[in-house]
């Protein structure tokens, strides 16, 4: 009779090897999501191998964690009430400081990996939500992996990297909500309350929401529309907390700049997304003129097509950007319009040309099937060059 510590190994080695089998079949599977994600954290590692990077805001919102971590008061670095900026990103981060494993100095560290992370799983879960292409959905996730608006935001100890998050999130859940699954209503409702909370601009993403609810969606919408509404009080408590700790809210100074010159930066930003900034002015317009055009293209064919659902994508798209333009044309900010304004709406974007491209450009004809996997290729390849030279601009 075999002894019992044989069989244990046995059994021990049967586990291990189907285990083995197993994570092989997902690599197979997956292997193109793991190398893009391998080489995503190479180049963050490399950019952010003496910790993340900082800015005047970044040391900022340290400041006031550590405040938050010390005295649980919510106070810049100078000891001023915190007003300007709104609080969950601060709270988040003095949170994960109280953990046994991420000590408050290591914090600058470990940051930019945990973020990657939620965004690259976040972001996965976007495409298989709006895309049925495989070649397609491995290309939003290298453009995305890769795309020098989202490693900006994550090498830098800036808000917009969770804000990107929680916006995906809000869209992946209002999807859950209109195929009815009934786990999406309370994710839909926290990331209502988290995103405005997380960046002030946020609240013009509510908009579109309830416009979608009103006019596009008839499952109980005077329900939805009043949990849209509650979702306003955290920031009202916050703004009347404010308020009553230093008699006014949130200021600005206003300016009078010329819609035009906003205008003129957020062309810049995005043509550069897929093609080379140093192009002349012209032919980044021209491009910028092309992408209003697919986009018209993707809205009316929505619309036609009763998916409506795609339509609100292009809406919420389109808004944001021009609010983004409008307001940096009256508000004074100490940058212009940037990658750092406009990257919480990139995952759309790609989400948006990947339906083009589903629909136009992946008919059983090989002309069109050529066009698109050029396009697909030197964009990627011009992506690729692109976060390398950042990124060795970045790390000085």
């Amino acid at each position: 009779m075999e002894k019992p510590i044989n069989l244990f190994i046995k059994l021990g080695l049967g586990i291990l090897f189907s285990m083995m089998v197993r994570a092989l079949q997902i690599f197979s599977a997956y292997k193109w999501y793991f190398l893009v994600a391998v080489l995503h954290f190479c180049i963050l590692i490399f950019i952010t191998r003496n910790g993340v990077l900082l800015t005047y805001d970044s040391i900022d919102f340290y400041a006031i964690a550590h405040n938050f971590r010390e005295s649980f008061q919510l106070t810049h670095q100078n000891g001023e009430i915190l007003k300007a900026r709104p609080p969950f990103y601060p709270i988040l981060i003095s949170i994960m400081a109280y953990s046994k494993t991420i000590q408050e100095n290591n914090i600058l560290i470990f940051w930019p990996i945990l973020v990657s992370i939620v965004n690259l799983s976040v972001f996965y879960q976007f495409i298989k939500t709006f895309i049925q292409n495989e070649i397609l959905k491995k290309w939003s996730f290298a453009m995305f992996a890769l795309g020098s608006p989202i490693m900006l935001c994550t090498v830098y100890f800036w808000s917009e990297n969770i804000f990107i998050a929680l916006v995906m999130l809000l869209i992946i859940s209002l999807k859950g909500i209109e195929n009815e699954s009934n786990n999406s209503f309370i994710p839909f409702v926290i990331c209502l309350i988290l995103i405005p909370l997380t960046r002030y601009i946020g609240i013009v993403l509510i908009l579109p929401v309830v416009v979608y609810f009103v006019f596009f969606c008839r499952k109980n919408p005077i329900k939805l529309v009043l949990v849209i509404s509650a979702s306003f009080f955290p920031l009202v408590f916050w703004q009347l907390r404010n308020i009553y700790l230093t008699g006014n809210g949130p200021q600005r100074e206003f300016v009078n700049k010329a819609w035009w010159q906003s205008s003129y930066s957020a062309i810049e930003v995005m043509s550069a997304w897929y093609i080379p900034p140093q192009l002349p002015f012209v032919l980044k317009l021209v491009f910028c003129l092309v992408l209003a055009v697919i986009f018209v293209v993707v809205f009316i064919q929505s619309i036609t097509k009763k998916a409506y659902f795609n339509a609100f994508l292009v809406l919420f798209f389109l808004f944001y950007i021009a609010f983004v333009v409008i307001i940096h044309s009256f508000i004074h900010f100490a940058e212009e319009v940037d990658n750092r304004f406009l990257a919480p709406v990139y995952p759309v974007f790609l989400v948006l040309m990947s339906m083009f491209f589903e629909k136009y450009l992946t008919k059983n004809q090989s002309k069109l099937l050529i066009l698109r996997n050029i396009c697909l290729v030197i964009t990627l390849l011009y992506v690729l060059v692109r976060i390398f030279y950042n990124a060795n601009q970045w790390k000085l």
